[in-house]
């Protein structure tokens, strides 16, 4: 992918995103929009793919698997790497997939039904 992308001509056709979610889902919205954007600065349309199922696992191993040529792009998750490090997966995460830009940072929160306790909290 390095190689690719520091090319003076890339990219020469168009680029997808594979996305682990269904169409609509916050990976989606967000791999849309930056994809428009990509896709105006590049003058290459960006083709944003949805693979959803196994917490996005199906999706990342996809592209995993893919050419290393910078056309084949995964809009990760943090449920991607929870996966990686919950579960034996077909790949290594961490070495067959690399970042390249931080696109949004989305606070979670947990939330419990009040009679169940707070074990963290004491509540």
């Amino acid at each position: 992918m390095r190689a690719a992308a520091l090319r003076d001509d890339y990219p020469t056709r168009p680029v997808r995103v594979v996305i682990g979610f269904g169409p609509g889902a916050v990976a989606d919205l967000a791999a849309r929009a930056v994809g428009a954007r990509m896709s105006a600065i590049l003058g290459q349309q960006i083709v944003v793919e949805n693979r959803p199922g196994a917490g996005s696992s199906i999706a990342a191993e996809y592209v995993a698997r893919a050419p290393k040529d910078g056309y084949t792009l995964l809009m990760a998750t943090v449920a991607n790497t929870i996966n990686a490090a919950i579960s034996t997966l077909a790949f290594d995460f961490g070495k067959d997939l690399a970042p390249i830009a931080l696109v949004a940072n989305v606070p979670n929160v947990l939330v419990v039904h009040p009679p169940s306790g707070c074990r963290v909290c004491g509540s």
